[in-house]
């Protein structure tokens, strides 16, 4: 449901890009040659025309790799430009008590994709207004629901079948095939709404990692690989976890789910059609400690309490 190994492409409930397998920043439209091609002509000079064309050309291609080193900062160090993010001003906003906003969404079991694109429109007027709070701009990723195969450029050399879904950053896309959502909300009965959109709103969370640079060390492969790379995807997946569940408390209040119930949702969610689970412990943590930043994330209802996952 996210990322197919730590720091390996993109990223998921579970992410080749940055999140995920291979990373790869974003493209660049400018080539040394266009940004040399900008340089200003050179004014005249005592040392006459050949010396000012070469005067000229030396002022441009130190200009030039100024530039040069100002995008790969902004395109491979997204942390210089985003400090942690102030997720303390994120009001906490509660679903009323008693209430469950899931329950009068289409069904996931016979209508897949309608509940879908409806709990996605949800996720992302919450994030919205949630930038908003924090003072950052924000834009939607796509939600891509497909049949039986697509292409990622996350994996550009592989098929993606009806695994668990995937949000890959590479083209701000979260993944996630129709089948997937049915198989899921039959297997989860009563929680099936709560499941499936637990789903979807922990790869809304990586694309919220993406943005504010919260997700960059895993994203860009900062951390030495081994332990330390290992340390920083299950942090990253446990935060997705808990920003899923802080995200949840705003429909489903808070006393509506109980803690096994919400446990036992994810739990299938995160083992069905061959998903990481406990499998995966060394880049998205074990069952209990995804479970526990869910509920976190749920009772709280705090963002910033994600900080410490």
């Amino acid at each position: 449901m996210g990322r197919r190994g730590s720091g390996q492409g993109v990223a998921g409930p579970g992410r080749p890009g940055v999140a995920g397998p291979g990373v790869a920043g974003p493209a660049v439209a400018s080539s040394p040659a266009s940004l040399l091609a900008l340089r200003a002509p050179s004014a005249p000079s005592s040392r006459g025309p050949a010396g000012s064309r070469q005067l000229g050309w030396k002022l441009s291609a130190i200009g030039s790799v100024i530039v040069l080193v100002g995008v790969a900062a902004a395109v491979v160090l997204p942390g210089l430009r985003h400090p942690v993010p102030p997720l303390g001003r994120i009001p906490v906003a509660r679903a009323v008590p008693g209430s469950n906003g899931l329950a009068v969404e289409p069904d996931p079991a016979t209508t897949p994709s309608a509940f879908a694109t409806a709990v996605s429109g949800s996720i992302d007027s919450w994030w919205r207004r949630a930038f908003g709070a924090m003072g950052l701009a924000y834009r939607p990723p796509t939600l891509d629901l497909f049949g039986y195969a697509t292409s990622i450029p996350c994996f550009p050399l592989m098929d993606f079948n009806d695994g668990p879904p995937y949000y890959c950053y590479l083209d701000d896309t979260i993944y996630l095939p129709v089948q997937y959502i049915s198989d899921l909300a039959t297997a989860t009965g009563p929680l099936a709404t709560v499941a499936v959109a637990y789903v979807l709103a922990h790869e809304y969370a990586h694309h919220v990692q993406y943005l504010t640079g919260l997700g960059a060390t895993v994203e860009y492969q900062e951390a030495k690989p081994g332990a330390a790379a290992e340390r920083a995807s299950i942090a990253y997946e446990l935060q997705a976890d808990c920003l899923a569940g802080v995200w949840l408390s705003t429909v489903v209040a808070p006393g509506a789910l109980d803690r096994q119930a919400l446990a036992g949702a994810q739990e299938t969610a995160v083992l069905l059609h061959g998903g990481e689970g406990a499998l995966s412990a060394d880049s998205h943590g074990t069952l209990p400690q995804r479970q526990a930043a869910l509920w976190r994330g749920y009772t709280s209802g705090r963002a910033s309490s994600c900080l410490a996952s």
